[in-house]
């Protein structure tokens, strides 16, 4: 007896303790499990019930914080071994969950790593054989801050662990109630689920799943979907589930999902699959059926319709027999911004797939005919056979693909271009996997448009001969072809109109491409070209002008309009090069070389013209550089030359003619003598520039010699300075000096008509001492007036030493001369060109008909 109350006392004591520990390990796993407060009102308990009228709790991590309130709790088990327990119930009458967002939630990434799959899945057995939950308000966060859905579960079992179950969530505020119900039954050697879903007749789901301990299943899937009602709509809405309005007005039928499999997965997911390069199902039978009367939305794709059947058989982790068949229509679908380029929209895209392989132990590859259409405002066809690899990893490799598209009009609005008749048509093959694509274009892949813009237009022909496109994983996508663009009858404002060609070849990736060519037209013009593009905006670009001989035609002239129409160039020749490079700025220099050239220019012929130009381009100024011009021979009625020039000219592209020339040296051989420009720089924006022409021994007697007459012979040198002034293109000289240097010279007039009308008198004697008149003082003032009068005022001083005893006279003549008709004159009458003797024709013709009208004016 005493021992009896000694332990009961020791129980007395330890069992305090033990409570505590029990409770302080309890409240320690809550703090871990995220349960920061907890409280509960127990009303019975007992060793096989417990009762609670309320418990509620609070649970929190990084991106949520929920309370969770149960009320009216009964929990019910049994002993069926010294402290080992079995769960018979759980009843919940009524739950109230509040959940709130209190971070942004990120979603994990775990490592994939083989996973053994179990071979019994079935439940187990220390579950509840009964679990009601009566009522469960839930209040979650959505698009519209917090939500309300109201939740009630029915779950039972009855001996031989037949499950039944049935759950159901409402939204009160749009009446919208999805319920599941689902069936499990548990054999020794096989699992049975039925499960159904229905969304107020809007939606409606059946799935039946059989699995076998050998892991072997079956797989029945049906699924309708109705056209939303407005209730659902606005509850999917509430949850930021939108669907394009759109959609819903063409959605009026039922899409309908049927797909039948059988299949066994092996014992080891995924790395079964790695280590044998075969599929993750042992063996399968899987057959779909799926129908869209109406067009269904794809996000990303589009709105599909039509019907597709596939079945697929796996036998021993291989495929064994393949079949695919769809008629499709696509609409909708991304149009990668090409939408803007028409003025109707996309017509659907028609898809037909027809496939099949007879059946073996194992197909490596299946295959795969698909078909696209669409009509206009783009008429495409496109055909392809393709091989679809599965192991060790999926591939698709393309053969026999064939593209046409066709389009009336195409508008790119931002460069005021419109295309018309376009046409595209190409063959070729390609391949897919998961790091690496390739794709390469059959020869003879062409584009032909007309090309209309505001400032050209023209019949576009393109064409592509050993194109290739790839890229690998991580990788630029790189391209290399071959190129012919031609255009017929091409039209601008700077060009005339003849057909253009550029042939060429294009490599490197879409981050830094080289393309080289040569660019020529009907003409003869040949231009070579060589551009390196690297991104986002850096181009490099070389060239070359080949030799162009001038005696078999002149290119230049017959391809661009800005060729001058009064120059005519018959011998010599011209090439020219450049680089042209544009990071941040443009930036362009370029050498012309002219070589012994002979032409005309208006009425001006010349021989012997060499030279090179420089032109430097910097944004938006540029600079002409002559560092050397040299020219053999001028004539203009009087014959001139040599001509040395150097000079330099700066301009902005603003106003290319009101620039800046510095003339750096300009000398004229003339009549023996030289003509030369003091250096000087010009500013062209002024209304009027200023010139001073330097005369150095100028040669009488070659002077008599080229204005040809029997009248006067004269022989001495002529020096001075003429101050020329150019205003509006047109130029004048005031006040001009003259003077012979010394010695003197001679002149020799003799004419019989001037003498016979000057029998006697003063006029007498000047005739007289003409004849002979040797000269130690020759000065002249020179004037040039705009409308071509030249004035002369001579002052002469010397003597006849046949008249008078050689005395000393000083003579004062004015002469008055229309130089450019005295030009004009010359020129007719040397004949040295039939061009320049029309020009001279019709310059004659207009002065009269200027000087007729004036004088009718008068």
């Amino acid at each position: 007896m005493r021992r009896l109350l000694k332990i009961l006392a020791m129980l007395l004591l330890v069992l305090p303790v033990l409570l505590f520990i029990a409770w302080f390990y309890l409240h320690t796993q809550l703090k871990m499990a995220g349960i920061s407060s907890w409280s509960l009102q127990l009303s019975h308990l007992s060793w096989h019930q417990a009762n609670l009228n309320q418990l509620d709790l609070v649970y929190e991590n990084d991106h949520y914080r929920s309370e969770v309130s149960f009320h009216d709790l009964k929990l019910r088990w049994s002993w069926p071994g010294f402290f080992r327990i079995q769960a018979h119930s759980i009843q919940l009458a009524s739950a109230t969950i509040t959940v709130q967002q209190t971070g942004e939630h990120v979603a994990d990434t775990a490592a994939r790593l083989p996973v053994a799959l179990s071979a019994d899945w079935r439940l187990p057995t220390w579950l509840p054989k009964l679990i009601k939950l009566d009522q469960i308000d839930l209040l979650l966060p959505c698009a519209s801050g917090q939500c309300a859905l109201q939740a009630s579960l029915v779950a039972s079992a009855d001996e031989q662990q037949a499950w039944q179950a049935s759950l159901s969530l409402k939204s009160p505020q749009y009446q919208q109630t999805v319920k599941t119900d689902w069936q499990l039954q548990q054999g020794p050697d096989a699992l049975a689920i039925q499960a159904t879903l229905l969304l107020d007749q809007q939606l409606a789901l059946s799935f039946k799943q059989q699995l076998a301990i050998d892991r072997a299943a079956s797989t029945e899937l049906a699924l309708a979907i109705s056209p939303p009602s407005p209730a659902l709509l606005a509850w999917l809405n509430e949850w930021d589930l939108q669907l394009p309005d759109e959609w819903r007005e063409q959605f009026t039928q039922p899409v309908k999902l049927h797909l039948v499999a059988r299949w066994q997965l092996p014992k080891l997911w995924p790395e079964a699959r790695l280590a044998t390069n075969a599929l993750p199902l042992v063996n399968a039978e899987i057959d779909i059926i799926a129908r869209a009367p109406d067009a269904f939305i794809i996000p990303n794709i589009g709105w599909l319709k039509g019907e597709l059947k596939a079945q697929l058989q796996i036998a021993d982790q291989h495929v064994s027999k393949w079949q695919l068949a769809a008629d499709l229509a696509l609409s909708h679908y991304p149009d990668f911004g090409l939408k803007a380029y028409f003025a109707d929209p996309l017509a659907p895209l028609l898809i037909k797939i027809d496939s099949q392989s007879a059946s073996s132990p194992s197909l490596t590859q299946l295959p795969l005919k698909l078909q696209l259409i669409s009509a206009s405002p783009v008429q495409s066809s496109f055909n392809a056979q393709a091989m679809l690899s599965l192991t060790p990893e999926l591939a698709i490799t393309l053969n026999q693909a064939e593209l046409m598209l066709k389009t009336k009009q195409l508008q790119v609005k931002a460069y005021q271009l419109k295309l018309q008749d376009v046409t595209l048509q190409s063959r070729f093959h390609g391949a897919w996997q998961a790091k690496y694509w390739q794709l390469q274009l059959a020869d003879n892949t062409s584009l032909a448009a007309k090309v209309t813009h505001p400032d050209a237009k023209g019949q576009v022909k393109l064409a592509l001969n050993g194109t290739t496109i790839s890229q690998a994983t991580d990788a630029d996508v790189t391209l290399s072809s071959q190129l012919q663009l031609e255009v017929q009858q091409l039209q601008h404002a700077q060009l005339l109109t003849q057909n253009w060609q550029w042939q060429g070849n294009a490599s490197g990736s879409l981050v830094k491409l080289d393309v080289e060519g040569v660019l020529s037209n009907d003409s003869g013009l040949i231009v070579k070209q060589q551009t390196a593009w690297q991104a986002p905006a850096q181009l490099q670009m070389d060239w070359q002008l080949e030799d162009l001989f001038l005696l078999a035609g002149n290119p230049l002239a017959t391809s661009f309009q800005a060729w001058p129409s009064l120059l005519n160039l018959t011998r010599g020749r011209i090439n020219a090069y450049g680089q042209l490079s544009y990071q941040q700025q443009l930036v362009a220099n370029t050498q012309v070389n002219f070589r012994e050239l002979t032409g005309l220019y208006d009425r001006t012929l010349f021989t012997g013209l060499t030279s090179a130009f420089l032109v430097n381009l910097k944004a938006q100024q540029f600079t002409i550089e002559v560092p050397e011009l040299q020219l053999a021979q001028l004539n203009h009625g009087l014959q001139m030359g040599p001509l040395q020039l150097k000079a330099q000219y700066q301009a902005t592209l603003a106003e290319p003619f009101l620039g800046n020339l510095q003339l750096l040296d300009a000398r004229l051989g003339f009549m023996q003598g030289e003509l030369s420009v003091e250096p000087q720089l010009m500013a062209l924006k002024q209304p009027s520039q200023q010139l001073v022409l330097i005369i150095n021994q100028l040669d009488l007697a070659e002077l008599v010699r080229q204005h040809p007459t029997t009248e006067l012979k004269a022989n001495g040198k002529l020096s001075g300075r003429i101050p020329l002034t150019i205003n509006n293109k047109q130029f004048s000289v005031q006040q001009g000096q003259l003077a012979a240097e010394a010695p003197g010279g001679t002149l020799q007039y003799r004419s019989a008509a001037s003498a016979a009308s000057a029998k006697t008198g003063g006029m007498k004697i000047v005739f007289d001492a003409l004849e002979n008149f040797q000269f130690s003082v020759l000065n002249s003032e020179l004037n040039y007036a705009t409308d071509g009068k030249l004035t002369l005022a001579l002052q002469l001083k010397g003597a006849n030493p046949a008249l008078q005893q050689g005395r000393a006279i000083n003579l004062n003549i004015n002469l008055e001369e229309d130089l450019p008709a005295m030009l004009a004159s010359l020129q007719l009458a040397n004949k040295l060109n039939d061009t320049l003797t029309k020009r001279v024709q019709q310059y004659i013709q207009r002065q009269q008909a200027a000087k007729a009208a004036a004088g009718e004016k008068r």
